[in-house]
């Protein structure tokens, strides 16, 4: 089952194939020949470090994606600065991608001229794309769980046990210590 990171990838190739007439690449080569309207390659980039929070253990990521854009032509400036405003509106467009990420930014790129021997230069930048989302568990967890802890969560109701202490789903919850913390040595374990 494929993970969120490669459903999140797919989702953003995806829509950057909604570009009309640019053709979009995934961790490929630069091509030969370059498309009049120009190209995109998709990198997967550096998913990095992620923050931790617990109960329930969730990781948060902020991938950093990166879309190599690439035009060539006499007029590749023009044809260039309209590939990024292209890419940025598709972007803003679905900064969800569909609901499977929590939120994507475009940074701005640095473009450069490239010299190509017997050819018009192309004109290239990398894209930085910062994709945000959250996991149980950074190997192993699919998309198809986010809906059933999601479920469970809103579901989770805390009803009294005995002695004071709380019970949730019929097991004793981690919400009980305070309560017994508090009942043994308020001095210490004051809120």
């Amino acid at each position: 089952m494929p993970t969120p990171r490669e459903h999140i990838l797919t989702a953003l190739a995806d829509l950057l194939r909604t570009v009309p007439h640019v053709p979009v690449l995934r961790g490929e080569v630069l091509p030969e020949r370059i498309s009049p309207a120009g190209l995109m390659i998709l990198r997967d980039g550096d998913p990095g470090d992620p923050a931790a929070t617990l109960s329930p253990l969730t990781y948060h990521y902020q991938h950093r994606a990166e879309i190599e854009a690439v035009v060539q032509g006499n007029d590749r400036d023009t044809a260039f600065g309209h590939l990024c405003a292209q890419i940025g509106a598709v972007i803003r467009a679905d900064r969800t991608l569909g609901g499977r990420c929590d939120w994507v930014e475009a940074e701005a790129p640095q473009p450069v001229d490239l010299p190509v021997e017997g050819a018009a230069s192309l004109k290239a930048a990398v894209i930085p794309v910062v994709l945000h989302y959250s996991t149980s568990d950074p190997l192993a967890w699919a998309l198809g769980h986010r809906a059933a802890e999601s479920a469970a969560r809103s579901a989770h109701r805390f009803d009294p046990g005995p002695a004071g202490g709380v019970r949730a789903g019929g097991r004793a919850c981690c919400c009980r210590l305070p309560a017994l913390w508090r009942s043994r040595s308020p001095r210490v374990y004051a809120d």
